[in-house]
């Protein structure tokens, strides 16, 4: 597939994860990694993470990457209450320093996290807050992923056929976006909506090339709150 500009977009099968090391603004300190903060296989120890960056924040003075960071590290060990207030500082420092997409898809994670957990209110007006800030297109990155928010509700109401058509066509903007962090979240809805259908033989292969995904590490930490 290509972009609007046309150059070539890889497929989601070429995507390969990156990490950059994020370079300090003028007058800011970067939180390094701590000694043997990861286990063998590279597998953070979200409980140091957490300390680390808890104690950082101590003085207000984490980055929004940080941020996000720390609030994926307090859901996974159990302050989940933390999460919501750390997004929104994210989103706020991502806003700060102009960086719209970026404010997005953290509003977006944040907006499917409450969604997730009842709070259906405020996610939907995390959800308008984010598509003020993205194009109004709908083959969009940003909007293929607002999309899946769409198809939640009727998942958790148990009315699979109606969420399955929903979560394939974001797939497959995901896809056309090289979007692996949406691929497989579309992927997660695709698989539980086939097995409510009582499709198992292709639930479990859709679950399948998801996990290759997850496994290898191509996929951001985000969606461990979701």
């Amino acid at each position: 597939s290509r972009s609007r500009e046309g150059a070539a977009r890889p497929s989601v099968n070429q995507y390969q994860a990156s990490s950059p090391t994020r370079q300090a603004r003028p007058g800011e300190a970067v939180l390094q990694p701590v000694p043997g903060a990861a286990y063998p296989g590279g597998v953070p120890d979200w409980a140091v993470d957490y300390a680390a960056l808890a104690a950082a924040d101590c003085d207000g003075a984490l980055s929004a990457e940080e941020l996000e960071r720390l609030a994926v590290a307090a859901f996974l060990v159990g302050h989940e209450n933390e999460v919501p207030s750390l997004r929104e500082r994210a989103f706020e420092a991502y806003l700060e320093r102009g960086l719209v997409e970026p404010a997005a898809e953290c509003g977006f994670w944040l907006g499917f996290h409450l969604e997730l957990r009842g709070d259906v209110a405020r996610a939907a007006g995390w959800a308008a807050r984010v598509r003020r800030l993205i194009p109004d297109d709908p083959e969009s990155r940003l909007s293929g992923r607002l999309r899946q928010r769409d198809a939640v509700p009727q998942l958790l109401d148990g009315d699979a056929a109606a969420a399955l058509p929903i979560f394939e066509e974001c797939a497959r903007l995901a896809g056309s976006w090289s979007d692996l962090d949406g691929f497989v979240l579309a992927g997660l809805g695709r698989g539980r909506c086939l097995a409510m259908l009582g499709r198992t033989a292709e639930s479990a292969e859709v679950y399948d090339e998801v996990m290759v995904h997850v496994v290898a590490g191509r996929v951001s930490d985000r969606k461990s709150v979701v």
